[in-house]
């Protein structure tokens, strides 16, 4: 029953994170969007097209063997903690600053709401997969880390334009240099605290050991 949930779910996200990102495509943006091939900079977009690959590889690997191997597993864990952090950070910081309905309107209905919630779900109630060790929650930051980098190097190339600007896009400098550098420091910790969060939930639900 899991595995059958599990795939569904999987089928869920692998087929509307291509059309939330066609959909985005041809809009013409929204907030905190972008229309084209400029929406591929936000964090949002990147994580969900990463959870749709690893969705798509759940459902081959549950498909045509009985097992999940310990690397897929690692990898759909690392996609999850992506789009919840989106997730949290719409929900939880975003909503007190912008219209909420704005915020899940468009293709953002699917990449901050439908498309996290289902991922979540799946991994921490329904994904029978190898449990992952402790030292495993910090693999979830590598995603962040790597776009933390590109962000900091955009930065240093191109400066942040005016206002929030084009490379800026966050508005992480938009209160300064040490403002910039603590919100980074905090969406760190929060993605860990998200981390752990989902591994403990799965570590209860999930019976398999695993390879």
């Amino acid at each position: 029953m899991k595995k059958t949930v599990s795939l569904i779910l999987n089928i869920f996200i692998a087929v509307f994170v291509p059309y939330a990102w066609i959909k985005m495509m041809f809009s013409m943006g929204g907030l905190l969007s972008g229309s084209g091939l400029t929406a591929i900079k936000y964090f949002t977009v990147q994580s969900n097209l990463f959870m749709g690959a690893a969705s798509l590889l759940t459902v081959v690997v549950l498909l045509v063997r009985k097992t999940v191997p310990r690397w897929a597993a690692r990898l759909k864990f690392i996609a999850t903690v992506a789009v919840a952090l989106t997730f949290t950070v719409t929900l939880v910081f975003l909503s007190h600053i912008y219209d909420i309905k704005m915020l899940f309107s468009g293709a953002n209905l699917w990449f901050h709401l439908f498309i996290p919630i289902a991922a979540i779900v799946d991994y921490a109630f329904f994904f029978d997969a190898p449990k992952l060790t402790f030292k495993n929650t910090f693999l979830a930051l590598i995603p962040e880390i790597i776009y933390g980098a590109f962000y900091l190097i955009n930065l240093l190339i191109n400066g942040t334009g005016v206002g929030r600007g084009v490379n800026d896009w966050y508005g992480f400098l938009k209160w300064g240099s040490y403002i910039g550098i603590a919100i980074s420091a905090g969406m760190f910790l929060i993605t860990w605290g998200i981390a752990v969060l989902i591994r403990a939930v799965n570590g209860k639900t999930s019976k398999y050991i695993g390879e």
